[in-house]
């Protein structure tokens, strides 16, 4: 995404759910699930989120913050 002479890039919400629930799962970090947590609550692709923590491992993280 270009913003006037400036290129942006953007993450979606699964995305950097996908991150914080890496790095909890590497910090043990309360703050980090808190944060997916909310992320999730205002609605997310959970499909993406289920196909995604397969591949990189972390399904047992998605499972503790999926309703």
């Amino acid at each position: 995404m270009r913003l006037a002479d400036s290129e942006l890039w953007v993450v979606s919400k699964e995305d950097l759910t996908l991150s914080k629930l890496e790095w909890a799962r590497e910090s043990m970090s309360a703050r980090q699930l808190n944060g997916v947590e909310n992320l999730i609550a205002s609605g997310c692709d959970e499909a993406y989120l289920r196909a995604w923590s397969a591949a990189l491992i972390l399904t047992d993280m998605v499972t503790r913050v999926l309703p």
